[in-house]
């Protein structure tokens, strides 16, 4: 018989990624993976840019990774064009790792990477490819990035998901809530570290960039940040009110050239601004 993972190999990464979500949100598969996470998942992946990764069965992206077929794979090899060794990195919605992992490996022990992931389940994740990876160069946060310091509520789409949202709704589907997460800002963050420089931020955080963007306005203001990698997810967006214009106004504001870097698709873009 073949265990989950095998299966998950096997047919996982030939399903639509919507027949996964229903999968994993099932009553019998969310125990099984609750259990299993609390564990640890043993096996683990060598995939491209020198990183490895645990598997998750219910993380469709990691299949796709993993199948050599990663749908990032132009936006990561742009978001690594535009680092350095030596760099300052600060990776807003890091999930699992992937684009921290690369990050810590261009910018070498003489640079930095600051993680923020606030789904504990994920970030257990992220905290185990870390170490798995052997990156001490690396800050990791369990705190969601936004507008104001202080709590919010967590959601997510899904019991067995490791993505979290800090909207109750998206596109009129409510969430689950998980738990209370703790939210700081990026001026925040550089004042507190005491960074004068951040060569790139990566934000992918499924609707709440305008929010993480707000955030960032001191900083803005002192020039403190030359390049951002945005995941920007226009129907989330449109779906509280804000348009995708919104984003780019604030980032052509201060000062910002903005270019899309992907694909565009029904519901998002990646782009990426520059000083």
């Amino acid at each position: 018989m073949l265990t989950l993972v095998e299966f998950a190999m096997k047919f996982g990464k030939r399903l639509p990624r919507s027949w996964l979500a229903k999968i994993g949100n099932s009553e019998f598969v969310s125990k099984y993976i609750e259990d299993v996470r609390k564990k640890g998942f043993d096996n683990w992946y060598q995939l491209d840019n020198n990183i490895k990764m645990y598997f998750d069965p219910t993380d469709p992206h990691l299949l796709d990774m993993i199948d050599g077929k990663d749908p990032e794979q132009k936006v990561k090899e742009i978001f690594l064009e535009n680092i350095s060794n030596g760099d300052v990195v600060i990776d807003v919605g890091a999930n699992i790792g992937d684009y921290t992992l690369i990050a810590s490996k261009k910018v070498g022990s003489s640079g930095k990477v600051l993680a923020f992931e606030p789904l504990p389940e994920t970030f257990s994740i992220l905290k185990r490819n870390l170490q798995l990876n052997e990156v001490e160069h690396c800050l990791s946060f369990q705190k969601a990035v936004g507008e104001k310091p202080g709590m919010a509520n967590l959601y997510k789409s899904n019991a067995s998901g490791t993505m979290g949202h800090l909207d109750s709704s998206l596109n009129g589907q409510n969430l689950i809530k998980k738990n209370e997460t703790e939210v700081v800002t990026i001026d925040e963050v550089l004042s507190s570290n005491h960074i004068e420089n951040v060569n790139m931020i990566k934000i992918d955080v499924e609707g709440f960039e305008h929010e993480v963007l707000l955030g960032c306005l001191q900083s803005f203001k002192e020039n403190k940040i030359k390049k951002i990698l945005c995941e920007v997810h226009f129907e989330y967006l449109e779906s509280k009110g804000i348009s995708e214009k919104t984003i780019y106004d604030l980032l052509r504001e201060h000062n910002f050239n903005i270019t899309p870097i992907s694909d565009r698709t029904p519901s998002r873009v990646h782009i990426l601004a520059t000083l």
